[in-house]
């Protein structure tokens, strides 16, 4: 009878222990159980971040811009980077360029996130961007030396910022 009574709860505790939240079978949402906790809700047992816990927050970035101006009349280069947008950074060079006595202005590339690098070779200008400083500056290089010997006489980044 005591060998009965040991059976039964053992069944019991069993049946009791299957109906509490467990993870789903990988693939099986709800796996046909309704006290099956999916790893992606908070507070799942299989969940990878633990009873309760809350993911990190992502980081959160903003663009930064720069901006190069040409004046021919002077032959000077104006500059701008680091800006919060592409607007201010094509407003600010421009300014700047005028500034150094610049009558006819003109854009000749913005940029966001990268590098931008700037050579010389008596008097022709080269431009370029990368990704980073040396690939830039490489890349800049490169195609001012297509024509005779260069000199680099500008590089910089406009790294995205992280801002959270």
């Amino acid at each position: 009878m005591a060998k009965k009574y040991c059976y039964l709860i053992f069944i019991s505790l069993w049946i009791i222990s299957n109906s509490t939240f467990s993870q789903c079978a990988p693939g099986i949402p709800g796996a046909g159980n309704p006290g099956c906790v999916p790893p992606d809700v908070p507070g799942s047992p299989g969940g990878q971040h633990g009873h309760g816990a809350q993911s990190p927050a992502q980081a959160i970035w903003k663009s930064r811009w720069g901006a190069i101006a040409y004046d021919k009349d002077t032959d000077r280069i104006s500059l701008s980077s680091g800006e919060k947008s592409k607007r201010v950074a094509v407003k600010k060079v421009m300014k700047n360029c005028e500034e150094k006595g610049g009558k006819q202005c003109r854009l000749v590339f913005a940029y966001h996130n990268q590098c931008a690098a700037i050579a010389s070779n008596e008097g022709k200008i080269s431009y370029g961007t990368g990704p980073y400083k040396n690939i830039a500056e490489d890349l800049v290089m490169k195609n001012c030396k297509k024509t005779g010997s260069c000199e680099l006489i500008y590089s910089k980044c406009s790294y995205a910022e992280r801002v959270d």
